[in-house]
């Protein structure tokens, strides 16, 4: 127990064999929580397991982001040249006279 308690404090890693009682059945454990994957925004935003997963994902979801607002900023632009346009061919300095 005096072992345990010293990795507590250094923060250092236990070996399975440590725990020959349970040794099996920790091997299990890990293996379980290992093979689990996040549900829920909550857990996929705290779960930094899988570091490929986890940066695909944002990078994923930040470029997604950024090619919405960038395609919604554009439809805004190619809105306003045509209203500008149909203004301009409104105008009487367009039809010749002063």
């Amino acid at each position: 127990m005096e072992t345990v308690l010293q990795a507590a404090v250094n923060k250092r890693p236990l070996q399975y064999s440590e725990f020959p009682i349970f040794q099996t059945r920790l091997r299990q454990l890990r293996h379980y929580m290992d093979q689990q994957r996040p549900r829920g925004f909550r857990q996929l935003w705290r779960d930094r397991r899988d570091t490929l997963s986890y940066y695909t994902f944002w990078g994923v979801i930040i470029f997604g982001c950024a090619s919405v607002v960038l395609a919604l900023l554009g439809l805004g632009v190619g809105v306003a040249q045509t209203v500008a346009a149909f203004e301009s061919l409104k105008s009487p300095s367009f039809m010749g006279s002063s």
